[in-house]
C-alpha cells in the first residue's frame, strides 16, 4: 500500500519538475517552406540556407514572428550554406514576403516528432469475462472510478503556424501506469465465501495507449491491465486481467 501511494506522488511530481519544458522536435525541409511561400532569414533580415535537405529544428513564436533553432546540421561543406555548426544555435527567422498569414491565405505546415509525457486518466473501462472459483462466468463491464497515470510515448504530427497562432496535431504511441480504485462487489470475488460486504481497494493500473490529440489535449484508447491491493485485493476476479480503456490525456511540453 506504501509502495502504491510513493508511485502517486512520483507521478504528480516527476512530470512537473522534468518533463515540462519538452519541445517538438520538427523535421524542417528548407525547400518545402520556400514552395509555401515563406523565406528563412536572420535578424537582419538577410536570406540564409543551409546544406541539409531536411534538419532538425525547434520552432518558436515570440513578438509575432516564427523563430527557429537547429538542434542538429549534418552537412555543412555545401558552397551556398550560411549556417555552420556553431551558428546553429542563433535564432533564425522563418520571413512571410508575401503577407500570407495577414491575408489568411496559409499557415506555415511543418512535421514534427517529439518524446511525449503526459497524465492520462481513463473513466471508462470494459473488462472481458471471467469465471469464479464456482465456475460461474462472470460478464465484463464498464467502470468510471477515479484514475490517473503518467503516460510516455512517441510523438509524430503535423504543425500549422502562422505569427500568432500554433495548432499541432499528433498521434502518439505509447505506455501508461498509474493508481487508480475499485468496489470489491460479491460477484468479483475469487471465493464468494470470503466475501463480507462491498469494500474499496486501491489498484494500479498499466497498458499500452495510442492518443489522437491537438496540441496538448488528446483522445486515448488504451489496452492495459490491473492489479488491486488492500486486505482483500487478492480477491479481486480481475487481478491481472486485461481491459479496453477510453480516456483523455494531458501531455507536457510544447
Amino acid at each position: 500500500m506504501k509502495s502504491l501511494i510513493y508511485l502517486t506522488v512520483v507521478i504528480f511530481i516527476l512530470p512537473v519538475t522534468t518533463f515540462s519544458q519538452i519541445r517538438h522536435r520538427y523535421k524542417l525541409k528548407l525547400a518545402s517552406v520556400y514552395k509555401q511561400g515563406f523565406v528563412l532569414q536572420n535578424e537582419k533580415e538577410q536570406s540564409v540556407t543551409i546544406c541539409d535537405e531536411e534538419a532538425e529544428a525547434y520552432i518558436f513564436i515570440k513578438s509575432e514572428k516564427i523563430y527557429v533553432e537547429f538542434t542538429e546540421l549534418k552537412k555543412t561543406d555545401c558552397p551556398n550554406n550560411t549556417i555552420n555548426r556553431e551558428s546553429r544555435r542563433t535564432a533564425y527567422i522563418i520571413a512571410d514576403p508575401d503577407n500570407l498569414f495577414n491575408k489568411k491565405i496559409s499557415d506555415l505546415k511543418i512535421p514534427y516528432h517529439s518524446i511525449a509525457v503526459g497524465v492520462t486518466t481513463l473513466p471508462f473501462r470494459y473488462r472481458f469475462n471471467v469465471r469464479n472459483e464456482s465456475g460461474d462466468l462472470i460478464n465484463g463491464f464498464t467502470t468510471s472510478p477515479v484514475q490517473i497515470g503518467l503516460n510516455l510515448g512517441y510523438t509524430t504530427g503535423i504543425s500549422f503556424i502562422n505569427s500568432k497562432v500554433q495548432n499541432s496535431y499528433a498521434l502518439t504511441g505509447g505506455f501508461y501506469i498509474g493508481p487508480s480504485s475499485v468496489t470489491l462487489t460479491k460477484d468479483q470475488f475469487r471465493d464468494e465465501s470470503k466475501y463480507i460486504s462491498n469494500t474499496n481497494a486501491p489498484t494500479l493500473t498499466y497498458g499500452f495507449n495510442l492518443i489522437a490529440s491537438r496540441n496538448t489535449l488528446g483522445l486515448v484508447l488504451a489496452y492495459g491491465w490491473e492489479v488491486a491491493y488492500g486486505k482483500f485485493g487478492h480477491q479481486w476476479l480481475y487481478n491481472y486481467k486485461p481491459y479496453w480503456g477510453i480516456g483523455i490525456n494531458s501531455a507536457f511540453g510544447r
